[in-house]
C-alpha cells in the first residue's frame, strides 16, 4: 500500500491537497495544519482507506499523527473524516494525554465527539496509547489550563490559546508557576 508520499503541491481544497508525485496527481485528505501552505514540496505519511465504493488517501506531517489517526479509526463509530477532524483540532500529545487522564470533558470539546464517544475513545484506546506516547509533560497542567482558560476568556479559541501557551516552551512553563506571566507571554505571541 501507499505509506509515504513526497511531491509538488498543485493545489488545495477545503480538506485535501493535490500532490503531484512522479507525474501522478494524488488527492490526499490532510489535517488543517497541512492545508494552505505555500505551494512547494510536501511530504506526508499516508493511510489508504479502502471501502467497497471508495479509495481515500489520508496524509500526515508525522508518523505520530498517522499512528494516532489509525488508532482513532479503531474506535467504533469513528470514521476517517471524524478521525481527521480530531487530529486537525488537537495536537497529538494533548489528545493522548486527554485519553490517558480520562478527560471526558476535553475530549467532548472535539468536533463531532459527544460524551458517549469520548468515553468510548477512553475505554478502547487507553491501553493502546503507550506505544506512541510522546515526551512526558512535566508542567503543572492546572497552571497551564488556567492560562488557556484565561486566554479563552479574552476571546481566543482553545486552539489559539493552547498553541500560544505551548509555543512558550516546556522549559519556561516548567519553571513558571504564575498564570499571569504565562498569559502575558502568550498574548505577546498572539499579537505578532
Amino acid at each position: 500500500m501507499i505509506g509515504y508520499l513526497r511531491g509538488q503541491v498543485l493545489g488545495y481544497g477545503s480538506d485535501f491537497v493535490l500532490l503531484q508525485v512522479g507525474g501522478i496527481g494524488f488527492k490526499v485528505f490532510v489535517p488543517a495544519n497541512l492545508r494552505g501552505m505555500d505551494k512547494g514540496e510536501l511530504e506526508v505519511y499516508t493511510h489508504l482507506h479502502i471501502r467497497e465504493d471508495d479509495f481515500s488517501l489520508y496524509g500526515f506531517a508525522s508518523k505520530e499523527e498517522l499512528e494516532v489517526f489509525e488508532l482513532l479509526l479503531g474506535v467504533s463509530g469513528v470514521g476517517p473524516r471524524l478521525a481527521l477532524g480530531i487530529v486537525s483540532f488537537r495536537k497529538t500529545d494533548e489528545l493522548l494525554r486527554d485519553i490517558s487522564q480520562e478527560d471526558v470533558v476535553r475530549l467532548s470539546e472535539l468536533p463531532g465527539i459527544g460524551k458517549k464517544t469520548a468515553q468510548k475513545m477512553i475505554l478502547e484506546l487507553k491501553d493502546k496509547i503507550g506505544d506512541i506516547e510522546t515526551e512526558p509533560v512535566v508542567v503543572s497542567t492546572s497552571v497551564v489550563e488556567d492560562a488557556i482558560l484565561a486566554l479563552m476568556g479574552l476571546g481566543y479559541s482553545r486552539n489559539e490559546a493552547s498553541g500560544a501557551v505551548d509555543g512558550l516552551g516546556k522549559e519556561f512553563l516548567a519553571t513558571s508557576e504564575d498564570v499571569l506571566t504565562i498569559v502575558q507571554r502568550a498574548l505577546q505571541k498572539l499579537d505578532k
